[in-house]
């Protein structure tokens, strides 16, 4: 019992600058929701240092598989949080339908094509534009914020306390929410990204193709029926025309992400299907257990062969649960599929299907 307690001393709650904490992997998510919420801290307060190991960029090869003692350990930073999130919300500019309040972050924004102040209000129906040398905030009600990136251009589309949306015409937001799942929207041509309690960024050029990633919780991105639903280090890519892309982990191998490319937004047609074959095949054979996510989201993206053969390849990484069988896959059994999911050890379908019943314009 001894040795079990201080084995949990040294964890990262306990004392983020011990050697096992700085040493531990599963770290990275926790330190990272703790920078975003660190500006919300109440006056006074006082924070941890967080150890230097995880300050560096987490890039491409960094990404893992969450814990049960790193979901415990968010849990618990959120509660810590909350005290200060609370204080902060007094401060802020409550949305009633009309706007919301932002705030120049660099450079010279303008709002309608008129340069806005170092405060200043965006009301519903206006476009934020910043140009190669200007940012802006946006506070979303009481629920969190939106910093909006350079050579970018936003309109608020709806305005409350505690839900809204954004439609994005083209550049860089990074959305920082904090709010049950399902109040914040952004909508873009080619797909509606819905925050399920997340950190994320969306990129859209003015071609509208671009990207999403998720740094913290999930998001889930819909468009004509067609869903997918993007974890923590995990990426989408979005194409003019095209249904939203199938999620990936951003540490897949590049001959992954090339295959799954191809299978998502290369030319369907007689001259390419060997391109496409050649394409599965290598995701197949690239596909780590991880990578089950991306394999599940395709059974319902694919059918004849390519939807056996994606059945056969996600049976090795993870066996299916009792109740689904392969004929019932190939029949398109949605209950299945989703059983099949909360086999893969991530949030219950219950959970994450659940956004759909209070979707804004449903």
């Amino acid at each position: 019992m001894k040795d079990d307690f201080l084995k949990i001393k040294d964890e990262y709650l306990w004392d983020p600058k011990s050697a096992a904490a700085i040493r531990d992997p599963d770290i990275t998510e926790i330190a990272a929701l703790e920078r975003s919420l660190t500006r919300f801290r109440a006056p006074g307060a006082e924070s941890l240092p967080l150890p230097e190991a995880v300050w560096v960029d987490r890039g491409w090869q960094t990404a893992r598989p969450s814990t049960w003692r790193e979901s415990l350990a968010i849990a618990a930073v959120l509660v810590l949080a909350v005290g200060g999130v609370w204080l902060s919300l007094g401060r802020k500019y409550i949305g009633d339908g009309t706007g919301w309040q932002g705030a120049r972050i660099a450079g010279q924004p303008n709002v309608d094509s008129e340069p806005v102040a170092a405060k200043f209000r965006l009301r519903t129906g206006q476009i934020l534009e910043t140009d190669d040398a200007s940012r802006a905030r946006i506070d979303v009600g009481n629920i969190g914020e939106v910093e909006v990136g350079t050579d970018s251009q936003v309109r608020l589309l709806e305005a409350q306390a505690e839900s809204g949306s954004l439609g994005l015409e083209h550049g860089t937001i990074t959305a920082l929410i904090w709010a049950p799942p399902r109040r914040f929207t952004v909508r873009m041509a080619t797909a509606t990204a819905v925050d399920l309690g997340c950190e994320y960024t969306l990129h859209v050029d003015a071609d509208g193709n671009g990207w999403m990633r998720v740094s913290i919780g999930w998001v889930a991105f819909e468009k004509d029926g067609q869903e997918s639903f993007v974890p923590v280090d995990a990426m989408a890519l979005i194409r003019q025309g095209a249904r939203p892309g199938t999620p990936f982990y951003e540490d897949a191998s590049p001959a992954f992400r090339s295959a799954l490319e191809e299978i998502d937004f290369g030319a369907v047609g007689p001259s390419e299907v060997e391109e496409r074959k050649t394409a599965l095949a290598t995701l197949l054979e690239q596909a780590r257990k991880r990578d089950a996510i991306t394999l599940w989201h395709l059974l319902g993206r694919t059918d004849g062969t390519e939807l056996a053969q994606v059945y056969d390849d996600l049976a090795k990484l993870v066996p299916p649960p009792s109740g689904v069988t392969r004929n019932g896959i190939l029949a398109g059994d949605r209950h299945m599929r989703d059983t099949w999911w909360d086999a893969l050890g991530l949030r219950d379908t219950g959970w994450w299907r659940g956004w759909k019943r209070d979707f804004p314009g449903r």
